[in-house]
């Protein structure tokens, strides 16, 4: 599903990542969740579920652009190329505290990419 509002890369897929996750996807943002351990990302995007449901459950996805838990979590992709989560993204969150970042252009993104495999 491509969102029209566009990509936002989240790398670091733990609780700080999940949560970013949710409020992107609630905004209509399509969301690429990046981490170096696939089954980290696997259980974030069960929990990324689960979090939307219980949102959905109490009534506060009405006022959001994406209006059911289903709905927002079809905008969650997991990934675990980071140049693939980062490519053509419009905004990229980094949720890993050890990770080393350089500041660049969200247009050489290769750059990003090959640093963020180095480390």
């Amino acid at each position: 599903m491509a969102s029209e509002k566009g990509k936002v890369a989240i790398i670091g897929s733990g609780l700080i990542g999940k949560s970013w996750s949710v409020l992107f996807c609630r905004a209509g943002y399509e969301v690429y969740l990046y981490d170096i351990d696939e089954k980290q990302v696997s259980n974030a995007l069960s929990g990324i579920l689960e979090s939307l449901q219980e949102l959905e459950g109490k009534g506060l996805l009405k006022n959001s652009k994406i209006t059911s838990a289903q709905e927002a979590h079809k905008l969650v992709h997991g990934c675990s190329d980071i140049a693939e989560a980062i490519e053509g993204a419009i905004y990229i969150q980094v949720c890993k505290i050890n990770m080393s970042i350089l500041m660049f252009n969200i247009d050489q993104t290769a750059l990003f990419a090959k640093h963020a495999r180095d480390v």
